[in-house]
């Protein structure tokens, strides 16, 4: 009885368990099919992904190609522009220098050409002194106070005007040069000083007397100083000339009076006058309002201003040189 108890236990337990393993085969085969599928899923969205990856690679490939030859012809333009450049400099530079070149010898033109106009239209006559012939303007007396151009010093001077006159039956003379200075360490700036000497003369000797100067040697805008006349008199008729010289100078960028500088030596004293210059400036001006601030804005050198004989000559000296 018992071996058959234990018999018909052991069927229903093997029943069981097979029934059970059954269904545990049942729930893996489901759960494997439904990992599958997804698997399936996933795979086929990595695929479309890549896919589209590999397209967008394939354009951005396509583009990068593109902007590197885009940039290789960008980088050779460069290139060819900056040799460009660099010729157009090399050019320029070379332009500027011929003008420099050529801005000297205009100017020194220009001095020549107005020294030349003063002496055609005053000549030789008397109270104007007399010329110094052209033969011994380059002896080496005149190379001693000029320098010509293309110096080593980078400066270069014009004869202005030399004139010869006697005082008190000595032979003496006046020399009047103007010389370009540089003023920075390019040498592409250009100032003018004029410089005034007076020598005497003894026995062909030039011995010197007096030296000044009138200066304009740095100026951001348009400059210039030039020699306007030279008169002799003796006003006080003591034997000593005066002798008057007469120039303008300016530094400005408009179209205003420029400065008339009235130079008085008598006997190694120099005396100095102010008044402005205006030819040129009708058209700008009034021009009685010029002639007006020229006469009532002179200003006498105080030892020349105690002398209504000495004011009279520098006012007419004012109107000779304005035109009126």
């Amino acid at each position: 009885m018992k071996v058959v108890f234990v018999l018909v236990l052991a069927c229903i337990t093997s029943s069981i368990f097979a029934q059970s393993k059954k269904d545990q085969i049942a729930a893996l085969t489901l759960r494997l099919d439904s990992l599958s599928r997804e698997y399936i899923k996933d795979t086929a969205q990595l695929n479309h992904t890549v896919e589209s990856l590999e397209r967008k690679n394939s354009v951005l490939s396509g583009q990068h190609k593109a902007a590197q030859e885009q940039i290789k012809k960008k980088s050779q333009a460069i290139r060819d522009k900056t040799e460009t450049i660099k010729t157009l400099n090399a050019s320029n530079l070379e332009l500027m220098q011929e003008r420099k070149e050529l801005q000297k010898q205009i100017n020194a033109l220009s001095d020549s050409i107005r020294m030349l106009k003063k002496m055609n239209s005053s000549g030789t006559c008397l109270g104007q002194g007399s010329p110094i012939p052209e033969r011994i303007m380059n002896t080496e007396f005149y190379k001693k106070y000029y320098k010509v151009k293309n110096s080593s010093e980078n400066v270069y001077s014009v004869l202005v005007d030399s004139r010869m006159y006697r005082e008190l039956g000595q032979n003496k003379m006046i020399l009047i040069i103007k010389d370009y200075l540089p003023y920075d360490d390019n040498k592409e700036s250009w100032g003018q000083e004029l410089n005034y000497y007076v020598f005497n003369i003894d026995n062909q000797t030039f011995l010197p007397e007096k030296k000044w100067s009138e200066s304009i040697l740095e100026c951001p805008v348009d400059m210039g100083i030039e020699h306007l006349d030279i008169q002799f008199s003796d006003i006080n008729r003591d034997g000593y000339v005066e002798l008057w010289l007469i120039n303008e100078a300016y530094c400005k960028g408009d179209v205003s009076p420029n400065q008339m500088n009235i130079y008085t030596y008598e006997h190694s004293k120099l005396f100095h006058s102010e008044s402005i210059q205006f030819t040129g400036l009708e058209d700008y001006y009034d021009i009685e309002e010029l002639k007006k601030e020229a006469l009532e804005g002179i200003s006498f050198d105080p030892k020349l201003n105690q002398n209504d004989t000495y004011r009279q000559y520098i006012i007419e000296l004012v109107k000779k040189n304005n035109g009126f």
